[in-house]
């Protein structure tokens, strides 16, 4: 069993998807991440989603943590203006789904 360990992968799919091809994963081999999968690159929805297809599993980075700290704001209905500032990251945001958020 072979383990391939990536991080810092902020939302750059294409690189993340050729480096997924590089390893060759085969059945027993497990691909792990040590977090911020999002926020930067042009496609963090798209690493998120790889994530999950694959089931690539690892910490939640900084980054990532920004979008579940909003997530919690949100549900209590309080933004704080900091957070609501960082409109970039609001949009992306918007985009996610609640398993994008788990």
């Amino acid at each position: 069993m072979a383990i391939l360990i990536c991080g810092e992968l902020h939302g750059i799919l294409e690189e993340f998807d050729e480096l997924i091809k590089l390893f060759g994963k085969q059945d027993k081999d497990r691909i792990c991440h040590c977090g911020d999968l999002v926020d930067r690159g042009p496609d963090s929805i798209g690493v998120l989603r790889r994530c999950q297809e694959l089931g690539i599993t690892g910490p939640v980075g900084n980054h990532d943590n920004w979008f579940t700290r909003l997530a919690k704001h949100k549900i209590l209905g309080k933004i704080p203006s900091q957070m609501a500032a960082k409109t970039d990251k609001i949009a992306l945001f918007n985009q996610m789904s609640q398993q994008d958020l788990e």
